[in-house]
């Protein structure tokens, strides 16, 4: 198959962008939001968790984006509110405003840490929402290993 053919055709804003522009912008994204991740890491070991919330966020907000470049914004929005990802889409984003607000306006680093905590398992939680059956493989996993769930 053309790999053209697994990128979406563009549905809104970027329209325009050939497939090799998308491409690009899906790469620059993805690499950008994986340093601010990353980055923002680092500053787990200089106990500068604020730091961490902001930057930790910033990078899943770049993550993101990068994937509007593939499907198209309004084909993005759709499958991340189908029935199956709601609820881990709408826990991902409050969590992580949730974790900018805390971040930026109470400055408790214990609140920021349990935010991304959440932040991360949400964005986990429907990322395996793409790949057929990794969420049962996960439920079956973690009862495996915490027979009281």
């Amino acid at each position: 198959p053309d790999v053209t053919t697994v990128v979406a055709p563009n549905e809104s804003a970027c329209a325009s962008l050939s497939f090799k522009q998308r491409m690009i912008g899906f790469i620059i994204c993805t690499v950008v939001g994986i340093l601010l991740s990353v980055g923002g890491c680092l500053f787990i070991f200089t106990a500068n968790y604020v730091a961490f919330g902001i930057m930790y966020s910033l990078g899943n907000i770049c993550t993101v984006l990068g994937t509007l470049f593939l499907t198209g914004p309004l084909k993005q929005i759709k499958e991340m509110f189908k029935k199956t990802r709601i609820v881990s889409t709408i826990v991902w984003m409050v969590s992580l405003v949730v974790t900018l607000v805390v971040a930026f306006v109470a400055k408790v680093a214990v609140a920021v840490l349990v935010c991304v905590i959440v932040q991360s398992l949400a964005f986990a939680w429907y990322s395996l929402s793409y790949i057929p059956f990794a969420r049962q493989a996960v439920i079956k996993f973690v009862k495996n290993i915490l027979p009281c769930f």
